[in-house]
């Protein structure tokens, strides 16, 4: 799925948080509107409400372009002018805002020359005063009313495009990588990444010569994504892939490459997760960070166990160099390599979430803990969540298992809870439960 808009697609795929161009407009009127001054200013209720916004937009994780300083929009001219100046500044997202109600018949033309992402901003009115300020919820109510009317969609459901690529493709591709290109990726990963390796002594250390691999991994799947225009990968890791090359394998698990995209802020998930990696680029879009996808390995009553074989994000894990942060490392059940062992950051909030289909309708589990010390080391990533009193995982797990739940959770970091919920009720996906913390 496309989901970049206008936006560089380099920029946004390598992202952890997707950089968005957003356009202010504001929308006048060409009647004039009774005098409403707002008594602790004095100033003009409307014009303190368009300061408010700006300052408001201005602290926002984007770029702001501010076509209401460029035009002045009170009729259609005008604002086909505005739209222009936007799409010529490759700008992704329009906030149009009335402080006093404008000229509703400039939704249509919203429509027929925008066309996508655009949000409409009502502002309060004076409360103090018996003169109506503005109008401004009258009139963003009517464009929106209007807008869908005209089939302009108030929010946009799943609808992924699926690309399928054979693992013998994907194998050749990886094996044609020219040895420099793979070996300044190498040099990138000791040099840059500082990435440390697992002792030897231990039987799952890893030799600065086994690195080309991961390597080869790693810039096939980054030549996939840029040749195919993809949004979120999801690969059969296994049983091919660290194969022997005489049965058409390459002899290394790829999930030292996984930890590097989704470290870079894109959506991957491994064993042909298509869910899993459309949760990923749900949390992306949603503005939730790094995201970390997760086997459930086991749970009690308030405390669950992430563990996976290594392809843990460095943002989420204990700082690269210390004794629990990420190493070079081999798989914990054949050895071969291509791992990043990693623990979980601990005494992190974090939200757990996971999407999939049921009886053909979209369902989703979210919870919101906190990451403690592991109970005991593990081989690969290891993390413990640790949920509030009234959690009951192993009632709440049986009821999930009921509708298909899978095996691969989303980890993020924070209280993204409440907007990923807003987001599956606005989607009609059915919330199976959502567990905030106080």
């Amino acid at each position: 799925m496309n989901g970049a808009g206008l936006i560089n697609l380099s920029q946004f795929r390598y992202k952890d948080y997707p950089h968005k161009k957003v356009a202010l407009i504001h929308l006048e009127r060409k009647r004039p509107w009774p005098s409403c001054p707002n008594p602790e200013t004095g100033n003009q209720w409307s014009e303190d409400m368009k300061s408010k916004i700006v300052d408001i937009v201005s602290k926002g994780k984007f770029e702001v372009f501010r076509a209401d300083q460029k035009t002045k929009v009170d009729d259609d001219p005008s604002l086909r002018q505005a739209l222009n100046e936007c799409m010529e500044a490759s700008v992704d997202v329009i906030v149009a805002v009335q402080p006093v109600i404008s000229d509703g018949r400039l939704a249509p033309v919203l429509a027929q020359q925008w066309g996508h992402c655009l949000i409409l901003w009502a502002t309060p009115e004076e409360q103090k005063g018996e003169m109506i300020s503005g109008n401004s919820l009258v009139g963003s109510h009517l464009m929106t009313a209007t807008l869908r009317q005209l089939g302009f969609p108030a929010q946009k459901t799943f609808g992924t495009l699926m690309l399928h690529i054979g693992t013998t493709e994907y194998v050749q591709l990886a094996k044609s990588m020219k040895k420099d290109v793979v070996q300044n990726d190498t040099d990138h990963v000791l040099n840059h990444l500082k990435l440390p390796f697992k002792a030897l002594q231990t039987g799952f250390g890893v030799e600065e010569h086994e690195l080309d691999q991961s390597s080869r991994h790693y810039l096939a799947m980054k030549t996939l994504i840029a040749d195919n225009n993809l949004d979120a990968l999801a690969i059969r890791c296994w049983p091919e892939l660290p194969g022997p090359p005489e049965s058409g394998g390459l002899d290394q698990w790829c999930y030292m490459a996984l930890a590097r995209l989704a470290t870079e802020g894109f959506p991957i998930a491994c064993e042909g997760d298509v869910d899993g990696a459309l949760g990923c680029l749900i949390g992306k879009f949603l503005g939730c960070g790094t995201i970390y996808l997760s086997d459930w390995l086991e749970h009690d009553k308030e405390t669950l166990t992430l563990w996976h074989g290594g392809m843990a994000p460095f943002q989420l894990s204990e700082a690269v160099g210390t004794r629990l942060g990420p190493c070079i490392s081999r798989h914990f059940n054949n050895r071969k390599a291509g791992c990043l062992d990693a623990t979980i950051r601990i005494g992190m909030e974090v939200t757990i979430f996971r999407f999939w289909v049921f009886n053909e309708q979209y369902h989703v589990v979210i919870m919101e803990g906190r990451t403690v010390k592991p109970k005991r080391h593990l081989l690969g990533n290891n993390g413990l969540v640790e949920f509030e009193a009234d959690v009951d995982l192993i009632n709440s797990f049986e009821v999930w298992l009921q509708r298909g739940f899978p095996h691969h959770i989303c980890v993020v970091e924070g209280r993204q809870g409440k907007k990923m919920a807003a987001f599956a009720e606005q989607s009609n996906v059915k919330v199976l439960e959502k567990r905030l913390l106080a």
